[in-house]
């Protein structure tokens, strides 16, 4: 038994690997959007977001799982007494057939290729729509200029002198640069909307909740991608029954 103590922690770990990639799986499958517009915009932004936390959380729970299952190997290879040596093999091997833990890592493995080409093929949408918006035109010229910050503020004074003569103007004229502007201010400051990608669903069972709160936390509560506005959206999306 000289592997115990490693045996539960595998368990445990390829168990937890398991749930990740059942509760992944989803994200694999194609998405499509109807229109280009804000609302679908948004959505993209968001399913992007949740692709890459999915993508994290699984590599992380495989590099653990693959770590203590080098760590038992490592054991076996340094270990000089044949007779304990043909022990930890045996107990190596009951200890994969108990945890399946190879099954679990190649089926990580394989979710991991699929939300990855998902996720590709995510960003070529996001980037076709901000060009379809006209969000990534506007987007580049301001990148593009060495002295952006600069002219950022010229163009401030500028556009508080325009619309001082806006509003003295009888024809009430509008300024094509001032509207520019408010429609990258407006497109920086949007509503956010839910995204596709399915989340983890709670139903107000209390021995539920840990498993429920561990992979929300990992895929919404702790990603920097999202914004405070969308986790609170996406909280109240998986949140049914009597939760």
């Amino acid at each position: 038994m000289a592997l115990h103590f490693h045996k539960r922690q595998i368990v445990l770990s390829a168990s937890t690997l398991k749930t990740l990639v059942s509760r992944y799986r989803d994200y694999s499958k194609e998405i499509e959007y109807a229109t280009i517009d804000e609302e679908n915009y948004q959505k993209c932004r968001s399913t992007v977001a949740l692709l890459r936390s999915s993508i994290r959380q699984i590599k992380e729970a495989r590099e653990n799982l693959q770590g203590l299952y080098d760590d038992i190997r490592e054991e076996y290879r340094n270990c000089k007494n044949k007779s304990e040596k043909k022990d930890i093999m045996v107990e190596i091997e009951q200890i994969e057939e108990e945890s399946q833990l190879l099954t679990a890592i190649a089926e990580a493995n394989d979710l991991i290729f699929m939300i990855t080409a998902r996720l590709d093929e995510s960003k070529n949408i996001c980037e076709n729509m901000e060009i379809k918006l006209g969000y990534l035109t506007i987007r580049t010229q301001r990148d593009d200029n060495p002295n952006r910050d600069d002219l950022e503020t010229r163009d401030h004074n500028d556009e508080e002198v325009e619309q001082t003569s806006i509003q003295s103007d009888p024809n009430g004229t509008q300024n094509v640069r001032s509207g520019t502007s408010n429609n990258v201010v407006s497109s920086v400051h949007r509503s956010v909307k839910p995204p596709q990608a399915s989340l983890p669903k709670f139903y107000g069972n209390p021995e539920d909740f840990s498993e429920y709160w561990a992979i929300f936390e990992a895929l919404v509560h702790n990603s920097k991608e999202l914004d405070v506005i969308e986790k609170i959206l996406l909280l109240k999306e998986s949140l049914k029954g009597r939760a």
